[in-house]
C-alpha cells in the first residue's frame, strides 16, 4: 500500500530496501527483480549497482555449490554401484552370504 500511494523518492526506498532484504533472505532472484526496478529509476546510484553485482556473484557461488553437490552425490551413486559390481563378482551362487575379503 506503501509503495502504491507514497511519493517516488519512497518508492525507490522501498525497492532498494526490499532487495537488500531479500538478498539476506538469500532470495537471490527476487532481490535481483528488485535492484534492478530500482536501477531503471535511478540508474546511476552506486550503492544500487554495487548491491545488483554482489547479488548477482551470491547466485553464481549458490550455483556452484549446487553442482558441487549434485556432482559429489553422483560421484558417491557410482562409488556404490561400483562396489556393488565389484562383490558381484566375487559372489558364488549357492552360497549363503557374500566371501570375506582375505587381505
Amino acid at each position: 500500500d506503501l509503495f502504491h500511494h507514497g511519493d517516488t523518492q519512497a518508492r525507490r526506498d522501498y525497492l532498494f530496501y526490499l532487495a537488500v532484504g531479500t538478498t539476506k533472505l538469500k532470495e537471490y532472484s527476487q532481490a535481483l527483480k528488485f535492484i534492478k526496478a530500482f536501477l531503471r529509476v535511478e540508474p546511476a546510484n552506486r550503492q544500487a549497482q554495487d548491491l545488483e553485482s554482489t547479488i548477482k556473484s551470491r547466485m553464481k557461488m549458490e550455483g556452484m555449490k549446487g553442482m558441487a553437490i549434485v556432482g559429489g552425490a553422483a560421484l558417491a551413486v557410482s562409488g556404490l554401484v561400483g562396489l556393488g559390481i565389484a562383490l558381484a563378482k566375487r559372489w558364488v551362487p549357492g552360497t549363503p552370504t557374500l566371501p570375506s575379503f582375505r587381505v
